[in-house]
């Protein structure tokens, strides 16, 4: 599995997905963090997850088809905020913390994500 925190890197890999399925996958209120996994047909054996930390906004479906996910980050009254949306989907979170994007096949990922309740471990 490979980790990408650099973000013209991780809008690079997420351009692999586009066409593909987003899924809210994992959730965690207590920690604020947030997973949307994103896989597509001819990727079949690898997935990328986007995780967020510090995740205060949510606006969308919880699955869809067709993705067109990118990551930007803003400055507003001085905080930096992390976006990751989907325009044709209409989806948006906003975190106060940073991302990271994880690649690699879906078995790798057990050891993040507990399985049983979604939840970000």
């Amino acid at each position: 599995m490979i980790t990408i925190t650099d973000i013209n890197e991780a809008n690079s890999l997420l351009n692999k997905y586009m066409g593909g399925k987003a899924e809210l996958f994992g959730i965690s209120v207590g920690h604020q963090r947030l997973a949307i996994r994103l896989s597509k047909l001819d990727l079949t054996t690898n997935v990328a997850v986007i995780v967020v930390a510090q995740c205060r906004h949510i606006k969308g479906p919880f699955r869809w088809t067709n993705a067109q996910m990118s990551i930007s980050c803003q400055v507003t009254n001085g905080e930096r905020e992390t976006l990751i949306h989907d325009d044709g989907a209409d989806f948006v979170a906003i975190a106060d913390g940073g991302f990271g994007v994880l690649y690699g096949e879906w078995n790798e990922f057990g050891m993040f994500f507990d399985s049983s309740s979604g939840n970000i471990e």
